[in-house]
């Protein structure tokens, strides 16, 4: 009785939460967090499926802004890889474009759940692009189950700081001694 009791608290479980897959906590990002424009450099990519119940992932996809060209990539694989399962990369070269990674085998989905896969993608960033660079992403599941089967995001690389010259620092420190100075004599007077 304990047997049969046991078989159908796990078939009834099994069917409450079957059907129920989304793509809640999924998310990419890339090891970088500044550019420098000017600069020829390989993204580091992190793509994670944060999927509270196993929907797998089948396909991602990264819009660079104008200004910055993408030269080529690779696809993203679990680490350590397994084989037949890893996107791949669509192909996409240059200023603006949308770079997809998708599922080779038919649409199953290739990570499952609480799962990382890594890429990297090389890019030239044009000399005159300033402000944050914005990589506007689309990572999609199987569509077993609940929505959202799609998560949307940015991850934004940061401009390069203001560097501070030398001759700011030396002014700056020439300032502040000529105060001292008029200060320490006032006192003296």
């Amino acid at each position: 009785m304990k047997k049969l009791l046991f078989l159908f608290v796990v078939i009834a479980y099994g069917s409450l939460t079957y059907g129920q897959k989304d793509m809640t906590g999924s998310y990419l990002e890339a090891v970088q967090t500044t550019y420098q424009p000017g600069q020829t450099v390989t993204l580091d990519l992190i793509m994670y499926n944060g999927s509270p119940d196993n929907e797998w992932t089948i396909s991602a996809d990264i819009q660079f802004p104008a200004g910055v060209t993408v030269n080529g990539a690779i696809d993203f694989n679990l680490n350590p890889p397994i084989l037949d399962r890893y996107l791949v990369y669509g192909g996409a070269t240059g200023d603006g474009v949308l770079v997809q990674w998708l599922d080779p085998d038919g649409g199953w989905g290739e990570f499952f759940g609480n799962s990382y896969a890594y890429a990297t993608v090389n890019v030239t960033i044009d000399p005159g692009f300033t402000g944050d660079l914005n990589l506007d992403y689309t990572i999609r599941g199987d569509i077993w189950g609940s929505v959202p089967h799609e998560v949307y995001g940015t991850y934004t690389l940061a401009p390069p700081p203001v560097p501070l010259s030398n001759w700011a620092l030396g002014i700056g420190l020439l300032l502040i001694s000529g105060f001292i100075v008029v200060r320490y004599r006032r006192r003296l007077a």
